[in-house]
């Protein structure tokens, strides 16, 4: 209908495309629906055709269907996501524990996914939607990147602030995986210093690995508005004393530093990870 043409959201879909099974993006008629709309399928087709890379969703191409479907993404078919696979798991707070996943598990995914993300780094891009929804598997049980509708070039972000705009705002999205430099929605300018821009999907990976640990997103007793309240207080997230390896822990408590500039590179963070998946059992 002419209501779901117009959404902001993009609504996904299967298919078969020369016999092959896949996913298809569907984001409304274009011309009909917002500037937001056409930011965002522009952003996430760039992310798509620029990055070729074995932990990022695979491009199979567009197409402009029959109204009210309109224009749409096709891409490989994935299994299913990580918050399926570990929100609601039960962390028991026991010596030795990496999560429901497991240490093997978990390093293999979360070295993957850092690759990927210094993969988007080196092409000059931010995903700037790290969050476990956008983290799914392959039938074989690979991590693949996902939604680039976010995503920015680095060169974007100026040397001090990075102004507001409506396809940037957090109206729309889950305030709980929010860097907190994001989460800022009392003044009209961010504060992104483009130096320290790959530090956004830092913190992303910082609160996926901190879900996959613990079962529970960040700040899970407080509500969307006491998250908010809770980053502009500059309080960290808790990551449980209990975590093994202490490495690991040390990792994504550095992750979730409140200031940009304090958090690791991306690169740091994969160098981190395949060293304790090196030495994991």
């Amino acid at each position: 209908n002419d209501a779901a043409t117009q959404s902001q959201f993009a609504v996904f879909t299967e298919a078969t495309a020369r016999g092959e099974a896949v996913a298809v993006k569907v984001f409304g008629n274009l011309e009909k629906g917002s500037e937001d709309d056409r930011i965002q399928f522009r952003r996430d087709l760039r992310g798509l055709k620029t990055l070729n890379h074995p932990n990022v969703c695979r491009f199979l191409g567009t197409a402009k269907l029959k109204d009210p479907h309109g224009d749409s993404l096709i891409m490989e078919r994935l299994a299913d996501s990580l918050d399926k696979r570990v929100l609601g798991t039960d962390f028991q707070g026991r010596e030795g524990t990496c999560g429901a996943l497991g240490e093997v598990r978990f390093l293999s995914i979360f070295t993957a996914v850092a690759g990927a993300l210094v993969h988007c780094k080196r092409n000059g891009l931010t995903h700037g939607d790290m969050k476990p929804h956008n983290v799914m598997f392959r039938g074989d049980g690979t991590p693949v990147l996902i939604d680039f509708g976010l995503s920015k070039h680095m060169e974007s972000y100026r040397s001090s602030t990075l102004a507001h705009s409506s396809s940037r705002s957090t109206g729309t999205r889950n305030k709980t995986f929010l860097s907190p430099e994001e989460n800022d929605e009392e003044v009209e300018e961010i504060p992104i210093d483009r130096n320290f821009a790959d530090r956004v999907d830092v913190w992303g990976i910082g609160v996926c690995m901190l879900t996959a640990l613990t079962g529970q997103p960040p700040y899970k007793q407080l509500k969307e508005l006491g998250v908010s309240r809770r980053l502009s207080d500059k309080k960290k997230p808790e990551v449980p004393a209990a975590i093994r390896p202490e490495g690991l822990r040390a990792l994504v408590d550095d992750c979730l530093e409140m200031t940009p500039a304090k958090r690791p590179t991306m690169e740091d963070v994969l160098e981190r990870l395949t060293v304790l998946q090196r030495h994991a059992p």
